[in-house]
């Protein structure tokens, strides 16, 4: 009888060696998974009655990412304004929803440039906002928001929107 000794290595996934390719994983995650929203919500806002389906939708977000709000702003290109369309609150989180209409664009330039552009904002925290933003981070802070994650909506004809994430208790990480 021979005896057969052998042993069992575990080597590491190369991609979660280091916390900074972790963080790079967690964050093309988040996009992928945002992204996909994004096309649902789209074409939810597309049929007859959504309203139902995207507050469900939100609020599924909400524990999900064990966020404080999730929203969905539209752009109007007239008016050059913004609205809160469709907004989900944690229980202990103050509803925004009715002082976030008809926002002028001009107020949040860099913001705005960014989602125009087509790019997603990801703040683990409000001081990742570039000097630029000042104006923004003021705006986020009066609301209590530590971090969020804001991804642009988008049609055939451009983007006419963007859905968010806001965490009010706690950082994203």
């Amino acid at each position: 009888n021979h005896s057969r000794k052998g042993y069992i290595k575990v080597i590491p996934d190369p991609a979660l060696q280091t916390p900074e390719k972790a963080s790079v994983l967690r964050v093309n995650n988040l996009l992928y998974q945002l992204n996909s929203i994004s096309h649902i919500l789209l074409s939810l806002l597309k049929s007859e009655n959504p309203g139902t389906i995207i507050q469900q939708i939100l609020r599924d977000i909400l524990k999900q990412f064990k966020a404080g709000r999730t929203y969905i702003f539209e752009y109007d290109y007239e008016r050059e304004t913004q609205s809160c369309t469709y907004e989900v609150v944690n229980e202990n989180v103050s509803k925004e929803q009715e002082l976030l209409t008809d926002l002028p664009l001009c107020m949040n330039r860099w913001w705005t440039g960014q989602i125009q552009a087509g790019n997603s904002i990801i703040l683990s925290s409000l001081d990742e906002l570039p000097p630029e933003a000042e104006d923004e981070k003021h705006f986020l802070e009066i609301q209590d928001i530590n971090s969020l994650i804001v991804v642009p909506l988008v049609a055939r004809t451009g983007v006419w929107g963007y859905a968010g994430i806001d965490i009010v208790d706690g950082f994203y990480n």
